[in-house]
C-alpha cells in the first residue's frame, strides 16, 4: 500500500487459479467472477456529471500536505463541505458529516498524558459540537463516530488496559462501557510463534474499535504478543455482549453476527461464539469494508502465492467470493478508499497511494476511479477530490 508506474491492469491467465477455495469448516467457498468467465477489466466511461446519491455525502478526512493552515483536511465527496483542521489537531476519524480530531498533551518524559477529543459538524462550517478528555493516548482507529455519539478508547496506562467510552454529542455526557482494568495475566506471555501482523511487542494494550454497519455492535480487542481477548458490546443498552478469550488474530471489522479477523497471511470470519466460519489463506490484506446490511465484505488483498491483487465481494455467511477486478503481478493495484466507498461503488485511488499522498502528488487535488461492484465497470477519473 506505493509508487506510480505504467503497468496495466492484469487478469487471471490460468483457469486453474479460479478454483474454489476450501474452508476450514469443510464448506466450499465459491469463487465467482463478474461479467462472465473472468474478472472484469476496467472500462473507461465518461465521468458522471453528478455523483451517485449514496456517495455524495460520504465524509472523509486525511493528511493535508499542501496547506500551511493545518495538517489535516476533511470534506464530503461532492465538495459541498470542506474543513481544514487547526494546526495543533490530529485527525482520528470522520463519518456522517462528523469529523473527530485529537489534541495530545505530552508529559515531562515526552509520552502523551492526555487526549482531548473534538467533534465537529461539517454542515455547521466545522463548528465544534462536543469535546471529551481521556488520560493517555487516543490514536487513529481508537474512535468511531455516529450522528449522535463518539465511542473511544481511553484512560489506559503502563499497567492498566484502557477502557471504552460513549460520549453523547447532544449533551457531552460520557458513559463507561468497559472500565479500565489490570493487564490480563494470560496475555502477557508468548504462546507459540508470533505472527508479524499480530505482534505488538512485549506489552499488552487495547487496540482499535470496530463499529458494525447497523451501529448496534461495537468491538475492541486487548492484545498481547500472540493472543487477543475480543470484547463485543451491545450499544443500545451498553452491555457486554460477549468476550472471546485467547483469539489468535486481530479484530478488523464486524457485523452484528460475524467478526472479521486478520493475522499474518490470512483473514477469517468468526461467529459470536468465536467459531471460524471461513478463512482466506495466502492473503495480504490491504483495505476493506462491510456493506450497509452487514452481509458482505468488500476487500482488496494480494494473493501471495500468485502475486496477484484482487478486489472481491465475499458473502459473510457462506464465504462465497466474487472477484470484481484483479491486477496481475506486473500491474499497479489501487488503494481502496474504504471510508467513502458504498454498497454499489468502490472508490479506487490509482497506483496504490493513500488519499494524503495522492493530494501531495497532485498538488492539492487528485482524481479517483469509481468501480461499479455490480457490473465491474470502471469509471476512470470520475471523482475529483481537493484539499482546498
Amino acid at each position: 500500500m506505493p509508487g506510480q508506474d505504467e503497468r496495466g491492469v492484469g487478469t487471471l491467465k490460468d483457469a486453474a487459479r479460479r478454483r474454489a477455495r476450501r474452508l476450514t469448516s469443510g464448506l466450499l467457498s465459491l469463487v465467482v467472477f463478474v461479467g462472465g468467465c473472468g474478472p472484469a477489466s476496467p472500462t473507461a466511461v465518461p465521468s458522471p456529471s453528478a455523483l451517485p446519491a449514496a456517495l455524495a455525502d460520504k465524509t472523509w478526512v486525511t493528511s493535508n500536505p499542501v496547506d500551511t493552515l493545518g495538517a489535516y483536511v476533511a470534506g464530503t465527496l461532492d465538495g459541498r463541505y470542506h474543513l481544514i483542521l487547526p494546526r495543533d489537531e490530529a485527525a482520528l476519524t470522520a463519518a456522517q458529516f462528523r469529523v473527530v480530531s485529537a489534541i495530545w498533551t505530552a508529559g515531562q518524559n515526552g509520552s502523551i498524558e492526555q487526549s482531548t477529543l473534538i467533534v465537529r459538524d461539517l454542515r455547521q462550517d466545522g463548528a465544534e459540537i462536543a469535546r471529551f478528555t481521556a488520560s493517555g493516548s487516543v490514536g487513529p482507529g481508537q474512535a468511531a463516530v455516529t450522528t449522535d455519539a463518539l465511542f473511544f478508547v481511553g484512560n489506559g496506562g503502563p499497567d492498566v488496559v484502557a477502557g471504552i467510552y460513549a460520549g453523547s454529542l447532544a449533551d457531552g455526557s460520557v458513559r463507561t462501557l468497559v472500565a479500565p482494568g489490570p493487564v490480563p495475566a494470560d496475555l502477557g506471555a508468548l504462546i507459540g510463534p508470533v505472527a508479524p501482523a499480530l505482534s505488538i511487542g512485549p506489552g499488552v494494550s487495547r487496540g482499535a474499535v470496530a463499529l458494525s454497519p447497523s451501529g448496534q455492535t461495537l468491538g475492541s480487542a486487548v492484545c498481547g504478543p500472540s493472543r487477543c481477548h475480543i470484547e463485543l458490546l451491545h450499544l443500545p443498552d451498553g452491555t457486554l455482549l460477549r468476550r472471546l478469550i485467547g483469539v489468535g488474530s486481530r479484530l478488523w471489522l464486524l457485523s452484528d453476527t460475524i467478526l472479521i479477523t486478520v493475522e499474518s497471511g490470512r483473514f477469517a470470519a468468526l461467529d459470536l461464539a468465536g467459531q471460524r466460519r471461513w478463512v482466506v489463506d495466502d492473503a495480504l490484506v490491504y483495505q476493506g469494508y462491510l456493506t450497509a446490511d452487514g452481509q458482505r465484505l468488500v476487500v482488496l488483498y494480494e494473493n501471495v502465492q500468485t502475486v496477484t491483487t484482487r478486489l472481491t465481494v465475499i458473502d459473510l455467511a457462506s464465504g462465497a467470493e466474487t472477484v470484481v477486478m484483479e491486477w496481475g503481478r506486473a500491474a499497479a493495484a489501487p488503494w481502496l478508499w474504504a471510508a467513502v466507498s458504498t454498497d454499489e461503488f468502490a472508490v479506487l485511488i490509482p497506483n496504490g497511494v493513500e488519499p494524503g499522498e495522492a493530494l501531495e502528488q497532485g498538488g492539492g487535488s487528485f482524481r479517483a476511479d469509481l468501480l461499479d461492484l455490480r457490473t465491474g465497470t470502471l469509471a476512470a477519473g470520475a471523482l475529483s477530490v481537493s484539499a482546498r
